[in-house]
């Protein structure tokens, strides 16, 4: 399951756009969309809320054993989300060429998601982020692929943000617990080993990434299972649902890699 709530705004006019992306066996089941007016939308600088026509539909709080949870509600026609996202990893923020990204990259899910009056029981792991990019970061970045991996007691974020044909960023989080490490940029590889075309784009269909650090070592071959696209005017999405297959080390310890996660590619025009 993926929901997002994306505001597009310069000064007070804009829209609003929420999705909610529900899948089986790694392609889509259900998908509900909607728009609204800028007017619709409140939001708090201070607290984590967010407000659409008055329906509160996310909000953050420390409960009485002191565990940071945001509460996700939805209730829509023919949707119903009631989700708690208990923080089980510390959040790190910082800047890459597209603008502000915040993450935190893993999370306890627990509660209950309603489609057409069928209740599906919801428990197990999340990841939360929350991007701000200015109206123009279109024109002054080509795109990004991103990507996260479970590793039990750790949790590994990674990007690759390409500014232009000569620039990119990329990026390498290693979370445990309450600590996270910024891997070098020197010490990642990201590499496209193969592309196809899907709505008339090139999209890779095979890549790998290295890491080779003090901290951490990393080989994994990435391949899609399936990708669904999602485009919106000059922002063409395409989400993944991918098999790593590698081998990781850390600390010394050596550990094989094979599971499935979701990765994005986001390429504009």
């Amino acid at each position: 399951m993926v929901s997002l709530i994306n505001v597009l705004h310069i000064g007070r006019f804009g829209i609003v756009l929420t999705g909610f992306f529900l899948y089986k066996d790694y392609k889509p089941i259900k998908i509900i969309r909607n728009r609204y007016p800028l007017s619709n939308f409140k939001g708090n600088e201070n607290n984590p809320l967010i407000k659409i026509r008055d329906q509160e539909i996310l909000k953050g709080y420390i409960t009485d054993n002191k565990k940071w949870t945001t509460k996700l509600f939805r209730d829509e026609k023919n949707l119903k989300i009631d989700l708690d996202f208990i923080k089980k990893s510390k959040g790190f923020k910082g800047k890459t060429y597209l603008g502000n990204w915040l993450a935190i990259p893993k999370m306890e899910v627990k509660g209950s998601i309603y489609i057409d009056d069928i209740r599906i029981n919801a428990n197990g792991l999340g990841y939360h982020d929350h991007n701000i990019y200015p109206i123009y970061a279109p024109f002054k970045t080509r795109g990004y692929y991103f990507g996260k991996l479970d590793l039990d007691s750790n949790h590994l974020t990674w990007a690759r943000v390409i500014k232009n044909h000569n620039k990119e960023q990329l990026l390498a989080i290693l979370s445990k617990n309450q600590e996270y490490f910024n891997i070098p940029q020197k010490s990642i590889s990201y590499k496209i080993l193969q592309e196809d075309k899907d709505h008339r784009k090139k999209i890779p269909t095979k890549f790998s990434l290295d890491i080779n650090d003090d901290h951490i070592k990393l080989k994994l071959n990435i391949e899609p299972i399936n990708y669904h696209y999602i485009g919106v005017s000059i922002a063409h999405y395409w989400r993944y649902h991918v098999r790593y297959k590698g081998e990781i080390e850390i600390n010394s310890i050596k550990k094989k890699i094979d599971t499935i996660e979701i990765t994005e590619y986001l390429k504009f025009f």
